[in-house]
């Protein structure tokens, strides 16, 4: 059995249609991307509705749900060599977190 060769890409399907040619060109240069502009629009919402003193309502009205999307914005996994040295506003943060997933029955 022979096998035959190709120079063309291998097929990858394209929104409403077929296509042979690959990835697509990319956003134009000077266009900023989505997710720029997404965060732009909901720091604009953010500023709108009070900023940080409505935040600050928000947060005491829903602790467990506050704190739960502040563990959001903190990375999951940390890969580090080395001391680590912890001051003080940086341990309560973590007690708070940990208190926060007593709360809400997670570990």
């Amino acid at each position: 059995m022979k096998v035959l060769k190709s120079d063309k890409k291998p097929f990858r399907p394209g929104r409403g249609g077929v296509s042979f040619a690959g990835p697509g060109p990319g956003r134009p240069k000077g266009m900023p991307n989505k997710f720029t502009t997404l965060k732009q629009s909901f720091l604009n919402v953010y500023n709108r509705m009070g900023g940080e003193d409505e935040l600050l309502l928000f947060a005491k009205s829903h602790k467990a749900l506050f704190y739960q999307m502040l563990t959001k914005l903190f990375p999951q996994e940390v890969d580090h060599s080395g001391e680590i040295s912890l001051d003080i506003k940086a341990k309560q943060i973590w007690e708070l977190l940990e208190k926060a997933k007593r709360e809400m029955g997670t570990s």
